[in-house]
């Protein structure tokens, strides 16, 4: 999720807030999710600013205003 973030956001992950795949909290791990996350994110840049985006966006239902159809891809 660092890179991730990172292209998503433009920012170094001290600006995003995501600095790794786990996030130890009080002696507990989770998974980081885009909740997580500082700072916005293009799509959500691009949305608010009236421009339409869509198409599915990361794992844990981070979708691009409004497009919560998650593409597949056959194979």
């Amino acid at each position: 999720p660092v890179i991730w973030t990172t292209i998503a956001t433009g920012l170094p992950p001290a600006r995003h807030g995501i600095e790794d795949f786990v996030l130890v909290e009080g002696g507990r791990s989770r998974l980081y999710t885009n909740s997580d996350r500082r700072a916005k994110a293009f799509w959500d840049i691009l949305g608010d600013a009236g421009r339409k985006v869509g198409g599915a966006v990361g794992n844990d239902g981070d979708f691009a205003h409004g497009a919560r159809q998650p593409t597949r891809i056959a194979g």
